[in-house]
Formats: C-alpha cells, structure tokens, sequence
C-alpha cells in the first residue's frame, strides 16, 4: 500500500483549486481584456464541474489566501433591437432570474448605443450573467428564424415568451438547489457568511449607482393560434439552452453551476 498517495492527492487537488482561483481573479477590473476574463471564467467553471469542486470548498481555499470581491457595473449587454436599437429586445423577459442566479441586480438602459441591459454584481457574476443574456438573445432570433420557415402566422413575441418563461422556470430551480446545497454545506463553512456579504455589497453598489431607480411593468402578447403555437415551440426551445451545465430537460448535474 502506498502510504503517500493520500497526500499526493491532496497536493494535486489543492494545486487544481489554486489554478480555478487564480483563473477567477482574471477579471477585467485585475487587467484582463474581456475576452480573456470571459475564457477565463469559463475554463474555472469547467473544472469545477470536472473535478466536481463546490463552491464551499473553493470558499475554504480564498479564505486562507484571503477573500475579496470586485463589485461593479457591466458595460451593458445589448438588449436593443430594429433601427438604432432604440426598442428592448425580448430577452429583457429573463434578465431579471440571470441576475438572481449569477447574485447580481439588473436595469435596462437606453443611451445613444440602444437599449442595453447593465448587471451590477462581482466581476466573474456579471461575466456569466452576460454570457447566458447572450445565448438566450441568440436562440430567441437565431432560433425563432429557424424555426419559422415555411410556416404561416406565427408570433416572435410568442416564441420569446414561451422560451423565456422555460429559461426562467429553470433558473428557479437551479436557484432552489443552490440555497440547498449552501444549507448543507453551512456546517464548518464560511460559505454562507460568504454569500451574506456579497449580496450586501452588491446592494450597497447597486443603490450607489442607482439612487432613484424605478420598475416598469411591460405585457407581451402572443397573437392567437399561432401565437399558441409559437409559444410552445419557445418553451422547447427554453430547454435546449445550455445555462452553464447546472440542469438540463428533467435532470440535474450536482456538480456544476455552482457559483456563489
């Protein structure tokens, strides 16, 4: 028997969980370009689902190295849609569940560039939150045309809608299997005092940013039979889409998705 091999083990295991942190820290705000921090992000996020990494453990290693966070306000995901991108594109409809998931706040802003949607969160948060705005932006137009050829009477704003509200049913329940595993991992861990804090910071942020902020309540109509028809094509649609490998149709993979 090979005494060592438990150590050995650990050494690796800690020197994964080093390189997942040191990946992390290449934010925009630390000098990375935003393709680089978005790279970035995304190998941590595969590690972590390969070597099935959760977040209270990747918590212990920042802890003793020391944790912060870099809250801030993202350059804005286009959400702007027809001449000049002066009117909201429906992924607007799922913006406010990928700010819950990834721990961030979200406003729609218009400026000369168009409507944009601008996440106000941690550095890598507010990278997954626009990276999952855009795959939803893409599958409702890329899809939707797709979709739509050779058929009659069908409806963008039902696809949208009925895509959307998939996407969103799903993200509630990733968020219900976060709170869950944060539950059961609170015993000798920081993770939740982690998490209380973050989410104060970015509120504080938030409110610093966006001191009169206020809702606005929008209705989307289908169009009849085919509105109907469009809408239950965007609901498969709003399963297909990758959200980062947390969940898929009917099934969980506890080992990803598992950000603070």
């Amino acid at each position: 028997m090979d005494d060592k091999k438990p150590a050995r083990a650990k050494e690796a295991r800690d020197k994964m969980l080093k390189r997942i942190a040191q990946l992390r820290a290449m934010t925009t705000a630390n000098g990375a370009s935003e393709s680089e921090a978005m790279n970035a992000m995304k190998r941590a996020t595969e590690l972590m689902a390969e070597y099935e990494v959760s977040e209270a453990e990747f918590a212990g290693v920042k802890g003793k190295d020391g944790f912060s966070f870099d809250i801030g306000k993202s350059e804005g995901a286009m959400a702007g849609k027809g001449a000049g991108g002066k009117t909201a594109h429906e992924v607007w409809m799922v913006a406010k569940k990928i700010a819950d998931l990834f721990s961030c706040k979200v406003i729609t802003s218009r400026d000369a560039g168009g409507v944009k949607l601008i996440y106000v969160g941690d550095a890598p948060d507010r990278i997954l939150a626009e990276f999952v705005t855009d795959l939803c932006r893409d599958a409702m137009d890329t899809g939707y045309n797709q979709w739509k050829r050779g058929k009659v009477g069908v409806s963008k704003a039902g696809y949208c809608l009925g895509l959307a509200e998939r996407v969103n049913e799903r993200i509630e329940l990733m968020i219900k299997i976060r709170a869950a595993e944060v539950e059961l991992s609170a015993t000798g861990s920081n993770l939740p005092a982690l998490i209380v804090n973050k989410t104060s910071e970015v509120q504080k942020k938030f409110h610093q940013l966006y001191p009169k902020i206020r809702t606005v309540s929008r209705t989307v109509k289908t169009g009849g039979s085919g509105g109907r028809d469009s809408y239950n094509a965007g609901q498969r649609a709003g399963d297909r889409i990758h959200l980062g490998g947390a969940i898929g149709k009917g099934s969980v993979n506890p080992g990803q998705g598992r950000l603070v």
